[in-house]
Parts: C-alpha cells; sequence; structure tokens
C-alpha cells in the first residue's frame, strides 16, 4: 500500500487536540473510498469471455436439379432410297412375243412405268408409279390344221391401236425404329386407281388385274429384298455413338473451367416427314454441371445405350452456375475489414484480434477473438444467403451463439444492446456476382457450337434463379439455376 496515502495521519500537530481528530477522521474516509474505488476498477480490467463453441448440425445437401433435355433435329433424305428403287425396279416389262396363259385366257402385253415418285406422310413412305401399256387378249383352242397343238386366235385388245392404257401403282412402307438405332420397314400394296380399265373388244374381258398382278409381283420382289436393307441405309447407330461420345467430353469454358453436360439417357421420338425427307429427333436427358479444376476433368464414359422412344417432346435446358468463396477467402476478407477494429461502448472498450469464417451445415460460424476490458471469444452464427441484388453471399438471421448471449447477459450485458454485431454483420459481404455472369457469358457461347460437323446446338441462357447458398467442405458456393431452351 502507498506510504502517500497515510500522510495525514502520521503527521502530528501540537496545536489544539480537536483539530487532529477531524483531519484524522475526513483522511481516514478518503482511504476507504480510495480502496473501493480500485476495488472495483482492477477486476473491471480482467474480465474474460469464454463461451462453449456452438454445436452445429454439420447435414446440409444441395437440391439435386431436374434434367435437362437437349433435342437435337435429324432428317433423312430419301433421294439415295429413290435411287436403289429406280436402279432395281425395271422401267419395262416386255411379254409380247409369246402369250402368256392363266388357264385358257392369255395375253400378250407391253408394260412401261414412270419414274418413281417418293412421298414421306408421318412414318409411312408412298412410292408410286403411272404403268402405261397394251394388251392383245386370247383364249387356248385345239389348232385344228396342227393335231396336238394350240391355237391363238386374237379376240381383242386395247392400247395398241389407241393411246395406252394407264393405271397408277402404289407401295406402302411403314417406318419404325428397331433397338439397333436403324429404321425398319415394312411393306404394303395400296389400292390400284385404273385410269381406264382394258375391256378388250366384243368380250369385254377386263385384263387390267393381270397387268397390275404382273407389275406387282416384279415390285414385290425388290420390295421385299429392300426392306432387309432398310436398317443398313438407315442406320444411326454411329451417328448416334459419336453425338453419345462428344456429350461425355468436357468442354472448356476458361482455364480452370470446364462445362460437362453428364448424360443420363438417349432416345429418338417417332417418325415424321414431308416431301423426300424422315425427320426425327434425338432426345438427350442430361444433369448438366460446371466443373472447377485448373485442368481437364477425367469424366467415366458410358457404351451407347440401347435406343428407346420418347412419344412425347420433352424441352428446358438447366444447368447449375455458381460463385464460390472459399472460407480461407471469407475469413482474409472479413480480417481486412474488421482486425483491430476498436469499438467503445457503457465506458469499456473492446478491440477485434482476430477473427474466423467457416460454413457448418446450413449455418454459418464466426468466431471473434477480442481484448481490452473484455478478453476472449464472441461466437457469431447465421444462415447464408445470395443476394440477387447485389449479386452477393450474406447472412441473415446473424446473431450471438446462445451461450455467448448467457455469458455477456452476467458480464457485458451493454454489448447485446447496440451496434457492435451490426458492425461484424454488416462487414461479412462476398462478392460472387462476376463469376456466375462470366459463367452465363461462357454457356451461352458454349450452346452455340458445332458438336459433330453437321450438328449444330442451338440455346439461349433466358433466365437465372438463385437456388440458395450452400457450405461445402472449404467454401460457401452460391448456386444459380440457369434456364433456356
Amino acid at each position: 500500500m502507498p506510504n502517500n496515502l497515510f500522510l495525514d495521519l502520521q503527521h502530528t500537530q501540537p496545536q489544539t487536540p480537536k483539530m487532529p481528530l477531524k483531519r484524522h477522521a475526513l483522511n481516514t474516509t478518503f482511504v476507504i473510498a480510495s480502496i473501493g474505488l480500485l476495488t472495483y476498477l482492477l477486476p473491471a480490467c480482467n474480465k474474460n469471455i469464454n463461451p462453449t463453441k456452438p454445436k452445429i448440425d454439420t447435414t446440409a445437401q444441395i437440391p439435386p436439379i431436374q434434367p435437362s433435355f437437349i433435342n437435337i433435329p435429324i432428317q433423312i433424305n430419301l433421294s439415295p432410297l429413290v435411287a436403289e428403287l429406280e436402279k432395281n425396279v425395271p422401267q419395262e416389262i416386255k411379254a409380247n412375243e409369246t402369250w402368256t396363259c392363266e388357264g385358257n385366257d392369255c395375253v400378250k402385253y407391253y408394260v412401261k412405268r414412270d419414274k418413281l415418285a417418293i412421298n414421306v406422310k408421318e412414318n409411312n413412305v408412298q412410292i408410286l408409279t403411272l404403268l402405261s401399256y397394251w394388251l392383245q387378249y386370247s383364249r387356248k383352242v385345239p389348232n385344228l390344221l396342227v393335231s396336238g397343238t394350240s391355237a391363238y386366235p386374237v379376240l381383242g385388245e386395247c392400247g395398241l391401236k389407241e393411246d395406252l392404257r394407264q393405271l397408277s401403282l402404289g407401295i406402302n412402307m411403314a417406318f419404325d425404329w428397331n433397338e439397333n438405332w436403324s429404321l425398319q420397314a415394312k411393306s404394303t400394296a395400296m389400292p390400284i386407281t385404273s385410269i381406264k380399265n382394258c375391256k378388250v373388244t366384243l368380250l369385254k374381258y377386263n385384263a387390267t388385274p393381270l397387268i397390275v398382278k404382273k407389275f406387282e409381283d416384279v415390285i414385290g420382289t425388290n420390295l421385299n429384298d429392300l426392306d432387309k436393307q432398310i436398317p443398313q441405309l438407315s442406320n444411326m447407330e454411329k451417328q448416334a455413338a459419336n453425338i453419345w461420345k462428344q456429350m461425355q467430353q468436357p468442354i472448356a469454358m476458361s482455364p480452370e473451367l470446364w462445362f460437362a453436360f453428364n448424360p443420363q439417357t438417349l432416345a429418338v421420338s417417332p417418325i415424321s416427314g414431308k416431301g423426300l425427307n424422315i425427320n426425327f429427333v434425338i432426345c438427350l436427358a442430361a444433369l448438366p454441371k460446371v466443373i472447377d479444376d485448373d485442368k481437364k476433368p477425367a469424366l467415366t464414359q458410358q457404351k451407347l445405350p440401347k435406343l428407346t422412344i420418347k412419344t412425347q417432346k420433352q424441352t428446358g435446358f438447366r444447368v447449375e452456375l455458381d460463385g464460390e468463396i472459399s472460407y480461407d477467402k471469407a475469413t482474409k476478407i472479413a480480417q481486412q475489414n474488421l482486425q483491430n477494429y476498436s469499438y467503445a461502448f457503457g465506458g469499456k472498450q473492446i478491440t477485434i484480434a482476430n477473427i474466423n469464417v467457416k460454413g457448418i451445415g446450413k449455418m454459418v460460424l464466426i468466431e471473434t477473438k477480442i481484448k481490452g476490458d473484455l478478453n476472449g471469444t464472441l461466437y457469431f452464427t447465421g444462415k447464408p444467403y445470395y443476394n440477387n441484388q447485389t449479386k452477393t453471399i450474406r447472412f441473415k438471421d446473424f446473431d450471438y451463439s446462445i451461450d455467448t448471449k448467457q455469458k455477456l447477459t452476467k458480464i457485458a450485458d451493454e454489448l447485446l444492446h447496440n451496434s457492435f454485431k451490426n458492425i461484424i454483420e454488416k462487414q461479412l459481404v462476398y462478392p460472387v456476382g462476376d463469376q456466375i455472369a462470366a459463367a452465363e457469358k461462357n454457356l451461352n457461347t458454349l450452346l452455340n457450337q458445332k458438336i459433330e460437323p453437321n450438328i449444330k446446338l442451338s440455346g439461349k441462357i433466358t433466365q437465372l434463379n438463385p437456388i440458395g447458398v450452400y457450405n461445402t467442405e472449404n467454401s460457401f458456393k452460391a448456386i444459380v439455376l440457369a434456364e433456356g431452351e
């Protein structure tokens, strides 16, 4: 105890005895008051706070997105099929040298055809042609001049001394898919339209069916062969396999960002067509994603799946774009903004010595080391969210942890009722908009490029919808769903 506090008590006065007693009483009061003040002030400089670190549920899962559908229109021109038919179906049938008989009815005839016309309607291919012919009719009778032989007197004719008679002949080929990525066909004869029947002179015998049958037999033989050739002529397996392979390759968006279509299934639409073209759509269902990697990611290659048919067209492209900030970087920014910041309250002062930011489960935990009139740790918690207007990651429901509140209530209640918490919260703002904007720009470019010499993607992002902010092992990730067609 310093001696100067008792200086007046040790000093004696020889004068009147009542005076020293009065001074003694005054100085005793001063000593007691001084000791009491020190007793109050000294412990206040050493108050500590060490709340329990909050236990936060670590379960957090990014919700799955719905598949994206990439529709690739394909058109097959049937000109090669027409050429194949023109080559194999005879231009004419000559049976004009000898009689062709069915029973006693006999004919000589000549038939020629026009060029084949092909018309596609939905999944049916119609092959039409016009037949022009002449015909002589005879009835086989015994030859009276030469025993044991037959005579063929001409009893009637048509198309010889007049214009050739005509009739239209058609074949319908119904196309469908098989599981090996090729078309299969089933051919049937279409109803025959006779422009003018051949009713031979006098007997009025209708010879048209005979002509039709002869030509149908010729065409039918060729069409049966053609039905077997259709799968080879229309095989799409190689093209589908190339598309499937290309869609599994990551595409560079930037030196450290890659885009993966991540295909799941591959299907085709039913066949439709018009004119000489057969049309269908290859539909790829995918779960696209953006991969953050400084080198090309190695993705597992899947084999081309068996063909399936999608009767209903599905549209819509969806991909998650993200803006990410690591906990280390978030901590560094918080330290730059808040470390060594001093705050006065209730006649006291504290200084932020250090601050640490980390995402746990669905929450953020801010660990703040303080020194000054209060020493120790303050814990804050909040929920990360993406502010779509400012394009930043922020924290809502930001507050002291429960145990921190309870400890402050006992030793520094003033800190609970002022702006210190708000000051901390306002400095924890992390811009990620540039990352998302760059990803959107790169994605729009990527959606309009060739993936094969004859196949070009065509798409556009039409809207961005924030999904939320999710905590990974090492970072906050703001996820925005880019949607388009």
